[in-house]
C-alpha cells in the first residue's frame, strides 16, 4: 500500500498511525515539518519510532510499550499531534511531543522533549511480560 492511500484509510477511519517511516509522515521533524500528517486539517495523531541502532522486532515492539506508557501516563491526546520516540545507542530514551499545524500556519507550537530508560521495556519482552 502506497503511504498516500494510507493516510487516506488512516484519516477516513479516525486512526492514530504508529511508523517507524517517520519522514514520509511527519517529514523533517519540529522546526522542517512537511510529512503527510502535517497537511491534513486534523488527524488522531502520529506515533514514530526510531533507533540508532535499527528496529528489530523486540526493539518495535518495546518502543510501542513506551509510546503507550507516555500517553498513558500523560493522558496524552494526540489529535493533530505527534508522540516521536528516538531510543539512542547507550539505551537511552528521548521522546518529544508536539503539534503538527493544519496547511497554512507557521511552525509548531510546543514541543515537550523528555529522556528516560529504556532497559524496563526491553526487560518486559525479554521476560514476556509484553
Amino acid at each position: 500500500m502506497l503511504d498516500r492511500d494510507l493516510m487516506e484509510k488512516v484519516l477516513a477511519e479516525d486512526f492514530t498511525l504508529v511508523t517507524n517511516n517517520s519522514v514520509d509522515f511527519r517529514g523533517g521533524g519540529p522546526g522542517t515539518l512537511g510529512g503527510l500528517h502535517s497537511k491534513a486539517e486534523i488527524h488522531c495523531g502520529l506515533v514514530c519510532l526510531n533507533a540508532e541502532t535499527g528496529l528489530d522486532l523486540d526493539t518495535q515492539r518495546a518502543l510501542f510499550a513506551a509510546a503507550l506508557d507516555i500517553i498513558e501516563r500523560q493522558a496524552l491526546d494526540l489529535v493533530n499531534r505527534a508522540l516521536e520516540l528516538f531510543l539512542l545507542a547507550d539505551g537511552t530514551l528521548e521522546y518529544s511531543i508536539y503539534e503538527l499545524p493544519a496547511p497554512g500556519t507557521a511552525g509548531i507550537a510546543g514541543v515537550y522533549r523528555a529522556r528516560t530508560s529504556f532497559q524496563l521495556y526491553l526487560d518486559q519482552i525479554a521476560n514476556g511480560s509484553l
